[in-house]
């Protein structure tokens, strides 16, 4: 094979061949059948011999592939670079082959140009293709393509004909193949790029004399550019960016600079037009030099919004965590906190970087510990289960907080891997429950005392008309007989009994806060100090009593005989509580009682109270008595030894005179009750204690007797004409009426039971004053709901008598009423 022969060689072989018609003839070749002078042609002879073999060794000798024709194109000779390049000898083509014959170079279109060069002799060139089946007999096996560069160049005599023609083949086989090659491959890279997805555009460099880059001319880019840019490649090809694009930037030019001048690729971002953000992805120089840069840019505008809008997510979330009440924690299957993020540092003490790394339960109260193991476990093996817990978490100064958990299983999660915990402090929460179970269970208190008030109400009802029949007749059978007849022991004894079941009735309306009182202005220490020798008698001589009593003390309006029970009662069990001697303290102060304590303890209201304060050096109680302390027939005595009501009627009559009581105790460190009464501005009346006296007091007036119960009626009856009275006795309200507007007489008095059927007492007073308004009216029942008093209180100017009522109290009473003058 010929090796391949460049430009420059082809041209001044072209002209070595068309200078050959200017070269020295000898005459036998310039005029056939002439004979020169053979003296004269001696030397052209010569001449002529050496030009023809310096000329044969040329073409001979010369490395690219070139024949010689005739006149009328037939191969006359070659040399041995064609031989090699057709693998063949000379008597296979020479005087055998013709180019203008050759059927290769017609059906290819060149026999034009071949015709012109032997017929004008115009010099010829082009490419020739030959397959393995053209070219017999020339031998370069199957399947072989020859493509040859040809130039033909004409020989011409001193007339300007065509004698010969020299015929170069420049193998150009591979290259052409490598240039197919090279081309599709162009093609098909051009392809690719128009089709891709990222724009791509060549910039041709222009530089300033300071050595910058001071501008970029378009060279060429792609369908995605042309889209993003909203450029045409022919239109922009050419063009300088800043004449397209005349507020860009420097900083942009300096960018691509760098990478032109270094050969150094970089990525970077920058906006790039007016309406689009690139980012360009690679910038690079494609070759050795600094004309040129490549740039492969991606459109990171929805992917900057995007962005943004995440960073503007996360910092909600992170300013929402931040701010809000609950504690994010992520924990492992292992129980390590993975992650912490919120206000756990305002919560708990602890910074969030000290968590991370820690097994949460070591920080869980011992009791709560167990239980919360155990839904953490059932949450390792439900995945996407949620699960609550409450449990008490270590605060970092040492304290218990209250927190509730909700979490959730995430740990096959790809992104979480763990278990999300919602942790919320809950300790004001749970004191709220605490403070609303202690009211829940108050009130249930308050409605197990109203069943019980309500039950005591309806038997005391009954059962004082029954204890006032029995006492009733038991002294008038008294006033019968006279000592030493053995009847009277049986009946005292009756009478004694009669007056433990009306002071067991007493205790639960009192409890129940439905006993019917008569409360007057009174001062404390004098309740105490006429009680104070009654007092140290029935606690006994091995205990001291005590008292420390205010000076200055306000008044109260209470009820005199009901906490002189009072008093009796926290004696008892003060007594009860120092089996072996102690000491027991009676104490009252004026104190005020502020919005702070008052929401400590509900049960009071702010303002000002008179303190009555029992203490003892007993033994206490436990939190568990002191939860049962004041309900009815609760007892931590033996057997036999208490009712359960002493307490019980302290709570009642306490809160029905307004007050409050509370009970300060430990085991082994004595009790403390402290009862708080209400305060009042007017002067306090002078406690005196009246003995009974031994003569009954009688009368002779008119008295009306209203009851509709027959025997108490018969009794009171009995009694008022034993002491002298005039009687006219009504089973109810409608007989009474009638016989007030049947009888002519005057009435001095109506003793009327408040609760009756049909018409109550005070409605029947009411209607009779109206026709006898100069009558007295005593009011008589054993219990009563409001007709005649206002939450337990007698109204004002209302006469009472309670039931059950003895011969002298009632005696005594009648002349109270009847005689006001002398009250």
């Amino acid at each position: 094979m010929a090796k391949e022969m460049s430009e420059q060689q082809e041209f001044d072989l072209g002209r070595g061949s068309d200078s050959l018609k200017d070269a020295p003839v000898p005459e036998r070749r310039r005029t056939a059948g002439t004979h020169p002078d053979v003296t004269g042609c001696k030397g052209a002879d010569d001449a002529l011999r050496a030009s023809e073999t310096f000329l044969d060794t040329i073409i001979e000798r010369s490395p690219f592939s070139m024949w010689v024709s005739d006149d009328k194109g037939t191969l006359i000779r070659m040399n041995q670079a064609c031989r090699d390049l057709l693998r063949v000898t000379d008597e296979d083509l020479v005087g055998k082959y013709n180019v203008l014959e050759d059927n290769v170079v017609e059906q290819q279109g060149l026999m034009p140009l071949v015709k012109r060069a032997f017929e004008g002799g115009e010099r010829a060139r082009f490419t020739l293709c030959y397959d393995s089946a053209q070219l017999r007999p020339i031998r370069l096996g199957k399947n072989v393509q020859l493509i040859l560069d040809v130039t033909i160049s004409p020989v011409l005599d001193t007339q300007g004909r065509v004698v010969h023609a020299i015929i170069q083949h420049l193998d150009i086989t591979e290259r052409t193949k490598a240039e197919d090659s090279l081309r599709k491959n162009a093609q098909e890279l051009e392809w690719l790029m128009q089709h891709m997805a990222n724009a791509f555009v060549v910039w041709e460099t222009v530089f300033g004399e300071d050595g910058k880059l001071a501008d970029v001319r378009f060279g060429y880019f792609n369908d995605a550019y042309a889209r993003v840019s909203g450029l045409k490649l022919g239109e922009a090809r050419g063009r300088m960016v800043r004449e397209i694009w005349p507020e860009t930037e420097q900083s942009w030019f300096d960018a691509y600079g760098e990478v032109a001048l270094t050969g150094i690729p970089r990525s970077f971002e920058m906006y790039h037009s007016p309406t689009r953000q690139l980012y360009a992805c690679n910038a690079y120089r494609p070759w050795d030099t600094t004309d040129r840069i490549c740039v492969v840019f991606e459109d990171i505008t929805e992917r900057k919004r995007a962005e943004e809008a995440l960073r503007t997510s996360e910092e909600r979330f992170k300013r929402l965590l931040q701010n809000s009440n609950d504690i994010i924690t992520v924990l492992d299957e292992k129980g390590i906190v993975t992650s912490v993020s919120g206000p756990i540092e305002g919560i708990l003490g602890y910074k969030p970087e000290e968590m991370l790394g820690v097994y949460g339960f070591d920080y869980i109260h011992p009791d709560d510990r167990g239980p919360t193991m155990r839904i953490f476990t059932d949450w390792i093996g439900h995945t996407g289960s949620t699960h609550r817990a409450e449990y008490r978490f270590r605060h970092k100064d040492g304290s218990w907080a209250a927190m509730e958990t909700v979490g959730v299983n995430l740990l096959n999660d790809p992104v979480v891997k763990g278990i999300v915990l919602n942790i919320r402090e809950i300790t004001e929460r749970k004191k709220a429950e605490q403070e609303r179970n202690k009211l829940q269970e108050q009130l249930q208190q308050a409605m197990k005392m109203e069943a019980v008030g309500r039950l005591a109400g309806g038997v005391a009802h009954d059962f004082n008309n029954l204890l006032t029949v029995i006492t009733g007749y038991v002294e008038l059978a008294r006033m019968k007989l006279t000592p030493p007849d053995p009847l009277l022991r049986s009946l005292d004894g009756i009478h004694r009994a009669a007056e433990s079941a009306a002071a067991l009735t007493s205790q639960l309306l009192a409890f129940s806060r439905r006993q019917i009182i008569e409360p007057k202005v009174l001062n404390l220490n004098d309740l105490v100090g006429g009680l104070a020798k009654m007092l140290i008698r029935l606690i006994g001589e091995d205990i001291e009593l005590q008292t420390a009593l205010a000076e200055e003390l306000g008044s109260v309006k209470v009820d005199p005989g009901q906490f002189e029970q009072v008093l009796v009662n926290l004696a008892v069990n003060a007594r009860d509580a120092m089996p072996d001697g102690g000491q027991m303290v009676i104490e009252t102060s004026d104190i005020e009682l502020d919005e702070d304590y008052c929401l400590r303890h509900p049960q009071v209201r702010p303002g000002k109270y008179v303190l009555l304060a029992v203490s003892d050096t007993g033994h206490g109680m436990s939190a568990e008595v002191k939860q049962h302390l004041f309900e009815p027939f609760f007892t931590t005595k033996a057997k036999g030894q208490g009712t359960g009501l002493g307490l019980a009627t302290t709570f009642g009559v306490v809160k029905q005179a307004g007050g409050a009581i509370e009970v300060y105790s430990e085991v082994d460190q004595g009790t403390t009750f402290k009862i708080y009464l209400p305060r009042v501005e007017e002067q306090a009346e002078r406690l005196v204690n009246k003995a009974p006296g031994l003569e009954l007091a009688r009368g002779d007036e008119t008295i009306l007797l209203v009851e509709d119960e027959e025997s108490v009626r018969d009794v009171a009856l009995t009694i008022l004409e034993r002491l002298g009275y005039r009687v006219l006795s009504a089973a109810n309200g409608g007989e009474a009426f009638l016989l007030v507007e049947k009888y002519d007489g005057w009435i001095d008095l109506l003793m009327t039971d408040v609760v009756m059927p049909g018409m109550n007492g005070r409605e029947l007073a009411e209607r009779l004053l109206k026709i006898r308004p100069e009558m007295k009216v005593l009011f008589t029942s054993g219990y009563t709901e409001n007709v005649i008093v206002h939450h337990g209180v007698v109204d004002e100017n209302l006469n009472f008598i309670g039931k059950p009522y003895s011969l002298h109290a009632l005696a005594r009473k009648m002349r109270e009423v009847l005689d006001p003058g002398k009250k």
